[in-house]
């Protein structure tokens, strides 16, 4: 999906199932976990604005609203962070949140951070380690406009902590129109973690094409998580557009 200009703007079908997944995957992990630890951490690496121009929830709202309503009451505290880089969109995060912050239980506490996700690590990771001192589970949603800011790096250092599971939002559209393009090599290599995505630019079978990359970008997860899951998202059209790839619990 291309990056948007607005500060806010209309939210796609696609979009709407898959905030639907999100949201049902938190509500399964919060009671879970928050059975037997005393905190739990949340991370939205590329949280927008906060709500769509139809009036429809964002990821963070989806996420504060899932954990305000569950069913199941917890005791523990949940830390989430939400990290957004474009000034406009920070902005407009910070005002939706402070509007639902009265309505949230007092152990629900959030902090939007400006910043690309990239240029946040240490900050993210420095909230990491103090969990993990905790022994706090983390919840990790990677959705990202495009794929020059999700090295597989980053993903691989969250999966380093234990009892942490991350949802990435794989963006196979754009990387498969790219890939053939040499300037974005750097990135590919990044983005993968390893050069071998260049076996991929050899396929010129669409549906052999996307199983070499999904079954690559597994295959990297699986080196730093012991359970990795994925589900091919379509758009309007009935076309491949994203990954979504579920992966928790390091070796």
């Amino acid at each position: 999906m291309t990056k948007p200009l607005e500060t806010i703007w209309p939210i796609e079908p696609h979009t709407a199932k898959k905030h639907e997944i999100l949201r049902r995957y938190f509500q399964a992990w919060l009671p879970i976990l928050g059975q037997y630890n005393p905190r739990l951490l949340y991370i939205d690496a590329f949280a927008g604005p906060g709500e769509y121009s139809g009036g429809e929830d964002g990821s963070p709202v989806v996420i504060l609203k899932a954990a305000r309503d569950h069913v199941i009451p917890f005791k523990s505290e949940l830390v989430c962070l939400f990290i957004e880089s474009e000034h406009d969109r920070h902005k407009h995060l910070e005002k939706v949140l402070e509007g639902i912050k009265p309505t949230l239980p007092p152990n629900v506490k959030f902090r939007p951070l400006l910043g690309r996700f990239n240029d946040q690590l240490t900050e993210i990771f420095a909230n990491v380690e103090e969990q993990k001192k905790l022994r706090a589970p983390t919840l990790a949603f990677v959705d990202p406009f495009g794929f020059s800011q999700t090295p597989f790096s980053a993903i691989a250092r969250l999966m380093k902590y234990s009892k942490t599971e991350v949802l990435v939002n794989f963006m196979y559209e754009e990387i498969n129109r790219f890939l053939s393009f040499p300037g974005f090599a750097a990135l590919f290599d990044a983005q993968f973690g390893t050069p071998d995505w260049r076996e991929a630019v050899k396929l010129t079978d669409p549906l052999e094409r996307l199983i070499a990359i999904h079954d690559l970008y597994l295959r990297e997860l699986k080196t730093v998580a012991k359970y990795v899951r994925a589900f091919l998202m379509v758009n309007k059209s009935n076309t491949p557009d994203y990954f979504l790839f579920f992966s928790n619990e390091q070796h």
